[in-house]
């Protein structure tokens, strides 16, 4: 018995979407689970609602199917569906299963969803990519945070504050909902308005972490734990 496959389809055309779900079916372990018109909402819903693969169009008014994927690679696989070749280059580049250009018969879509159990038998062990950016709601924009760049989180009433260099990004969310998405090896929290990258801390006092021109209070209920990991 082959495995159930999990997907999800994004496209900003609901014929597009009828049409995915056809062929879909006609594959007997596809389960395509959800469909959205919305980039944006597939993101955050994924986020929740893990699954095998992502069905992306490309050119879609929110947020478009390169950056979904670029936010995507290394937690999911996914193959683009598009009218339009010019970005199949880019599409590859971040490791792309397969893309297929509008319009598609049957055949090639079964084509392209057997490469999806090619991939996850071929890697069956695979160690996720490390995590260098994640993208956040920020008004009605999303805007990229670089991992590598962010110096610390801050909550402020039901907003959080991403603090860089040289940049404040602002949105709405909770510092708990933040903390799972940050990769824990690299990212701690250190009070209970405040969440820290390890890599940018100077240097700890008494109650207190200096990152920068910052002096960030380090609680009571914490500082075991923060000082066991700079032990």
């Amino acid at each position: 018995m082959e495995k159930i496959v999990r997907a999800i389809a994004v496209d900003d055309e609901p014929m597009a979407l009828e049409i995915l779900e056809r062929h879909a079916r006609g594959v007997a372990w596809l389960a395509l689970q959800r469909t959205f018109i919305s980039a944006s909402e597939a993101m955050m819903w994924l986020r929740e609602n893990p699954v095998d693969v992502v069905f992306l169009d490309i050119r879609m008014p929110d947020v478009n199917g390169l950056e979904l994927a670029s936010e995507l690679t290394g937690t999911h696989q996914f193959i683009f569906t598009t009218a339009f070749a010019d970005h199949a280059t880019a599409a590859f580049d971040l490791h792309a299963i397969d893309y297929l250009l509008k319009p598609f018969s049957e055949q090639r879509f079964k084509t392209a969803c057997e490469r999806v159990l090619d991939r996850m038998k071929s890697q069956p062990q695979a160690a996720p990519e490390q995590v260098s950016h994640l993208f956040i709601k920020s008004g009605y924009d999303l805007v990229r945070i670089d991992l590598n760049k962010l110096l610390f989180v801050q909550s402020a009433d039901n907003y959080l504050v991403f603090h860089e260099p040289g940049r404040q990004t602002v949105g709405r969310m909770t510092l708990t909902s933040i903390q799972e998405r940050l990769p824990a090896a690299r990212f701690m929290r250190i009070h209970h308005s405040y969440i820290v990258s390890l890599t940018h801390v100077e240097r700890l006092e008494d109650g207190v972490m200096v990152i920068g021109r910052y002096r960030l209070p380090v609680s009571l209920k914490y500082r075991k734990e923060v000082l066991s990991r700079f032990k």
